[in-house]
């Protein structure tokens, strides 16, 4: 029952993601010019990446670390490692905004130019950065600490306050420009930090004192780096596709790569709710040694995902076909193909099931490692080759390609090193170690 609690919760968590990508996707382009709406995708590309630097792997070695000191009834160790995690976030945090600003100081043709951002617009960006990368920090840890529901809604602050503002516009009748839109995203993620900081203060004890406090951040950052490295070439493979299709086609090439790319995502929903869901399970099992119980799991839920993908892909297939006109302007027609050849990329991964997920948990962190930094700057130079050639479309497609070969190399290396399979097997439910 616990484990169907948390999956519900977590679901619950995604669908708000959904929800309010799903609205901004359908009112931007009806309150903004094409360029302001791409503008605004490459501002979520700069704090997304800023982001994930700052959290420093993190929020995947929290969680462990925290509930095995609660396991142990250790309030006060895993009050440390939460005040340790926190600082070590704040100082990386500091240096990601501090190496931002130099940069767009001593070459300001280069940075925020390059991505079309004014000034004030990098400033919003650059606030925005460490909110959030402590907000998905102290969402892992209400998550180990069992606070499901608050982790679940942490991460969706952002979102929220950018789609309220949106439907606000919508009904008043205003057009809001990309400034004002992170403005309201700022005061979302502070306000989602404050609360969740108070929140795990009263669930745990975040004062509690340590004999070697940077012994603590020491070894957290040391068992951290790996998982950072391999964050940074998953976020480089998701997102430099729209930085490449901002610097290379301009701003409305950017906005149609940006819708597309949201409604694809839709189609990584199912996979990405299972690997979420399953993470103590994939632990427990493989701890007790019941690799039968474990392989049953991976194939059932592996064919559930894949499923629900093609499905999805048919959606956006229908989509393509009837078109969107009566909802977005005519313009926008080329985002419906981006979201097909995307959504096909989305696809092969769902059919892949948790191999990559599973290799990160069960020790092979740095073969992940390696496999999605290979990817990633691969996928990134042959990405601005086929946007200088073909557009969009070819940018798309370099992208899908990319996400399947990854997949494909997680599958393997599942097989071989753990002896798991992780793709589907229709009409089975069941799998062999």
């Amino acid at each position: 029952m616990r484990l169907v609690r948390s999956g519900t919760l977590v679901l619950g968590g995604r669908l708000l993601q959904l929800a309010t990508g799903a609205i901004l996707a359908l009112l931007l382009p009806r309150l903004m010019s094409a360029a302001e709406v791409g503008t605004f995708f490459l501002a979520q590309v700069a704090i997304a990446v800023g982001a994930v630097i700052a959290q420093w792997g993190l929020p995947f070695i929290v969680p462990g670390a925290v509930g095995e000191a609660l396991a142990r009834r250790d309030g006060a160790a895993a009050g440390a490692i939460c005040r340790a995690a926190l600082l070590l976030c704040a100082l990386a945090s500091l240096g990601v905004c501090a190496s931002a600003a130099l940069g767009a100081v001593l070459w300001p043709d280069r940075s925020g130019v390059a991505l079309g951002f004014a000034p004030s617009t990098l400033a919003v960006i650059l606030a925005i950065v460490p909110f959030a990368a402590l907000g998905t920090v102290l969402g892992e840890m209400h998550r180990a600490s069992r606070g499901i529901a608050i982790a679940s809604l942490l991460p969706n602050a952002q979102g929220l306050a950018v789609a309220g503002l949106a439907i606000v516009a919508t009904v008043l009748g205003r057009r809001p420009d990309a400034g004002a839109l992170l403005l309201a995203g700022l005061a979302g993620v502070a306000m989602a930090f404050a609360v969740g900081l108070t929140v795990l203060q009263r669930r745990l004890d975040l004062s509690a004192t340590s004999d070697e406090p940077r012994a603590r951040i020491a070894g957290l950052s040391a068992l951290a780096w790996p998982v950072l490295m391999t964050n940074v070439g998953a976020v480089g493979l998701a997102l430099a596709d729209t930085a490449i299709a901002g610097v290379v086609g301009g701003a409305v090439d950017a906005a149609h790569y940006g819708l597309g790319l949201r409604l694809s995502s839709l189609l990584a929903l199912p996979l990405g709710v299972v690997n979420v869901t399953l993470t103590p399970r994939i632990v427990a099992l493989w701890a007790d040694g019941d690799r039968p119980g474990l392989q049953r799991v991976l194939t059932i839920t592996a064919t559930a995902a894949s499923g629900t993908a093609v499905l999805g892909l048919l959606g956006l297939l229908g989509l393509r076909v009837v078109g969107l006109q009566a909802i977005w302007d005519a313009s926008y027609a080329p985002a419906l193909t981006i979201g097909v050849i995307l959504g096909l990329g989305q696809v092969l991964q769902a059919c892949g099931g948790s191999s990559g997920h599973l290799l990160m948990l069960l020790g092979h962190q740095k073969a992940f490692m390696r496999v999605s930094l290979t990817v990633g700057v691969i996928a990134v130079v042959l990405g601005s080759a086929a946007m200088t050639w073909w557009g969009i479309t070819g940018l798309a497609a370099v992208m899908a390609l990319a996400t399947a070969g990854q997949t494909l190399a997680c599958v393997l290396l599942a097989r071989r090193r753990l002896g798991l399979q992780t793709w589907p097997r229709p009409g089975t439910g069941r799998g062999t170690a």
